[in-house]
């Protein structure tokens, strides 16, 4: 039996947001839906702000639909990679932050026989903390 989990990754020089298979079965998704309570988009990708000149993601996924993951092993929706020495970054860093914390991340899966799941929901409230 699959299990879901949206995990979070808020360091300094670091952001992550990734689906995790704790079970020990294929997790396969059906609908992965990101959410700021009016708008549903289907990666969290579509709801960032435009990278500035220089400043890359280290990687996203736009869509996850009938993706599957084996069990132990993690798709990364989103991750940011950066210097602390480089305001530019940090600024982004911070406004990627405060668009994260206002998103709900949400998953609807199936085992391999096609079983629907208890689904997983997630707010990315944690990574509001800095701006309290």
């Amino acid at each position: 039996m699959p299990i879901a989990h949206v995990a979070v990754g808020d360091y300094e020089d670091r952001l992550i947001v990734k689906l995790c298979n704790n079970g020990i079965g294929p997790l396969i998704v059906t609908r992965l839906i990101v959410s700021d309570g009016c708008e549903e988009k289907q990666g969290i990708i579509s709801w960032m702000p435009q990278a500035p000149f220089g400043i890359l993601w280290s990687t996203f996924v736009p869509d996850l639909d009938r993706r599957a993951l084996l069990p132990g092993h993690e798709a990364v929706l989103i991750e940011l990679i950066g210097e602390m020495r480089s305001e530019k970054f940090v600024e982004f860093r911070d406004h990627v932050r405060k668009v994260l914390s206002t998103l709900v991340v949400s998953v609807e899966y199936e085992d391999i026989y096609g079983r629907s799941m208890p689904g997983e929901k997630r707010d990315l409230k944690w990574f509001g903390r800095h701006f309290s």
